[in-house]
């Protein structure tokens, strides 16, 4: 038996544009091969607002994210 590891972020912008690649893939796999995901990369809780040179930074980053894959979207309400 083989195993496939998915190490992903659940904030990470492009972990979540694969996700729906990630899915496919699992229903895929042969039979021989099973899965596992785990986290990782998590930030660090706060109660801070987000600067406003990091929205800057993610909104640069998502829009970069939805030119290169198709049918993404963010949600810019920051």
């Amino acid at each position: 038996m083989s195993t496939l590891y998915y190490i992903h972020d659940p904030m990470c912008s492009w972990c979540y544009a694969f996700k729906p690649v990630y899915q496919v893939l699992l229903k895929q796999l042969p039979d021989f091969v099973s899965s596992v995901s785990l986290l990782g990369g998590l930030a660090p809780d706060t109660d801070q607002p987000m600067s406003l040179e990091m929205q800057q930074q993610l909104k640069a980053t998502w829009q970069r994210i939805e030119q290169q894959v198709l049918g993404i979207r963010f949600n810019y309400d920051f």
